[in-house]
């Protein structure tokens, strides 16, 4: 970070009024950022190796910050105030001299514990289901700004480059930007609006996640000032980058991988590569990318595997690395070698494929999230039974949490769903928005390996096989639901444990219904149980009677479909509806006024159920 200090200072007394950081609503000159970082590093009297904990997530308090610190020589450690529970772990792990928070709080602190050769420290889940902190050494810095640029956004012309401070990725662009005197505009809005403000101010660099690209492509906003844009990281179909080269007529569009414990790993050029849209590039110079399998043995190409970086500069004695981390977690990343958790392939020329990432970390709207911290959550709120939690793609966040769950004491999966769906409510104050999962599905046991390791990847795939069926969106009673259309008029929705269903079915497990589109209304509803035995019950509205017999049938087959795509055991299906109800009368049912059909309390296996059926069709 001295590198970083001395750099500020020379721009701000060779370039006092030139343009730095944009955040809050207006531009920050190197001269002003260099005076109120002064100030603060005066003020808290931190020197080298000292640590200042910088408690906040993003805007210009963030950036002077860090530039205090790095005017000072010290450790900058940058820990999300919005995960309450790590900060305090973190800041007891890291014991710093000095502490600044997003109220604009500074104070100096005792017993604080110097880190000599320390550049950055930079708190983040990344691929565990604990946060950790990525400590970045001095000399290892000093060598990625000191060589030639890390990225394609980065070789680009002075200018604008939008990155939120949220994240590491947005950290470390801004240091870097203010190492190398570019400007650097800080979107403190929600995206959409950012885009708006990105095209007033002229932004000729972009750098992007994938959710963000569909968030612009969504948009109508015009970006004729850009030059170059990269996208970072998570795979994205080769349709959509040829979507952003048309919408962004006048820039280049490039690739880029890496971690923050790693910093940019591959880099690729579409105009150049544009017949390796599917990778994230070659590796940058001074990086090693390399795909193991279990053993650490290098696997061929074409051959999946997990992604391991090597870097050239490491130093052990600053603690470059993991901070403080348990030896487990220390294994994955030592002596330059960091083992990443993602699945991948070298194609026959060196270009990285990424495959689906089934580790405990998902990135919901491009934020870490925590499979075990939600998992934690609901078995509390629920008891014990077995509950995973995976990420399930979506147009809209990117990724988000879907809970796969099983429980030998519940009979029906209907049982297993409401039974999650009450704690899911509880659970819900102690989880961020993002963290609550927006699928439920069951499975008789959750899959493991033969070690009994749960199989994650199976279930994220079983997972999105169900939620990719419900691609598009119907808003009843002010809420958004997963659907898919039948026709122009009616659709299907999963309408899970959500209360507006429970109306609709006789519990609150999993219901799907039969909806018009315009306006939206219940026709028809089908309550999906599996225990002993395997049934799924079609019954139309009590308010909805006239419905055809015809798109009942039409709405089973689509039943039949669904169902095989839920995860775990293939189900045979039953199919009940309302053209059955005189012969079932015989047979001891009666209809409920709420359109289902019902005998007592007793089990109905499937034969008998079909038996039945048989005798009611053939009267």
């Amino acid at each position: 970070m001295g590198r970083l200090g001395r750099r500020l200072r020379r721009h701000a007394r060779k370039q006092p009024d030139a343009r730095a950081v944009f955040a809050g609503e207006r531009w920050w000159t190197y001269g002003e950022l260099v005076d109120a970082a002064g100030a603060i590093a005066s003020e808290l009297a931190v020197g080298d190796g000292d640590v200042v904990a910088v408690v906040m997530a993003r805007g210009i308090d963030a950036v002077i910050a860090v530039c205090a610190a790095a005017l000072a020589g010290a450790v900058p450690a940058m820990i999300d105030p919005g995960d309450p529970e790590l900060a305090a772990r973190t800041l007891a792990r890291l014991r710093p001299a000095a502490v600044c928070d997003a109220s604009g709080d500074r104070r100096r602190l005792a017993d604080a514990v110097a880190r000599p050769g320390l550049a950055l420290v930079i708190f983040t889940s990344g691929s565990t289901a604990d946060g950790k902190g990525v400590a970045w050494s001095e000399a290892r810095l000093g060598h990625d700004w000191s060589s030639a640029p890390a990225t394609p956004l980065q070789r680009a012309a002075p200018g604008g480059v939008a990155v939120p401070l949220s994240s590491a990725l947005g950290v470390q662009d801004v240091m870097r930007g203010l190492f190398f005197g570019l400007e650097t505009v800080l979107l403190g809005v929600p995206f959409r609006v950012g885009l708006e403000q990105a095209r007033a101010l002229g932004v000729n660099r972009l750098k992007l996640t994938p959710t963000h690209v569909d968030v612009l492509l969504a948009s109508d906003v015009e970006l004729p000032a850009v030059r170059t844009c990269a996208v970072a990281s998570a795979p994205i179909a080769k349709a959509r980058l040829r979507e952003l080269a048309a919408r962004l007529p006048n820039a280049r569009i490039g690739r880029s991988y890496g971690l923050t414990e790693s910093g940019a790993a591959t880099a690729i050029w579409m105009d150049r590569n544009p017949g390796r849209l599917n990778t994230v590039g070659r590796p940058i110079g001074w990086r090693r990318v390399t795909v193991r399998d279990g053993d650490g043995k290098v696997l061929p190409p074409r051959v999946w595997g997990e992604v391991v970086i090597d870097m050239p500069v490491w130093d052990a004695a600053a603690g470059d690395g993991y901070l403080d981390a348990p030896p487990p977690l220390a294994a994955r990343f030592t002596n330059g070698t960091l083992w990443t958790g993602d699945r991948g392939k070298l194609d026959g020329r060196g270009f990285l494929v990424l495959g689906a990432r089934h580790a405990e970390i998902l990135k919901v709207g491009g934020r870490s999230v925590g499979a075990r911290r939600i998992e934690q959550a609901l078995r509390a709120a629920v008891g014990s039974p077995e509950i995973a939690v995976v990420g399930v793609p979506d147009r809209a966040l990117g990724e988000v949490p879907c809970a796969v769950f099983a429980s030998a004491s519940s009979p029906t999966r209907a049982a297993q769903s409401s039974a999650l769906g009450a704690a899911i409510a509880l659970a819900s104050p102690s989880l961020r928005p993002d963290e609550v999962p927006r699928w439920i599905l069951p499975r008789r046991e959750l899959a493991r390996g033969a070690s009994g390791k749960l199989r994650r990847g199976m279930l994220a795939a079983e997972c999105a096989r169900w939620a990719s069926a419900f691609a598009q969106l119907v808003a009843p009673d002010h809420r958004t639901f997963a659907a898919y259309a039948v026709d122009p008029r009616v659709a299907i929705v999963d309408g899970g444990v959500t209360p507006w269903f429970r109306a609709a079915a006789p519990s609150t497990g999993r219901a799907v219904a039969l909806v018009t589109r315009r306006p939206v209304g219940v026709l028809a509803t089908a309550h999906l149980e599996v225990g002993a035995t395997a049934r799924v019950v079609v019954g139309p509205r009590a308010d909805a009677a006239d419905v055809a017999p015809e798109l009942l049938d039409v709405f089973a087959g689509e039943l039949v479909r669904l169902v095989a795509l839920l995860p775990g055991d293939k189900l045979d299906t039953i199919y009940v509806h309302s053209q059955h109800a005189a012969g079932l009368a015989a047979s001891g049912f009666a209809p409920r006024g709420d359109g289902w059909l019902a005998r007592g309390d007793a089990t109905v296996s499937a034969d008998e159920l079909a038996a039945v059926l048989a005798r009611a069709s053939d009267a």
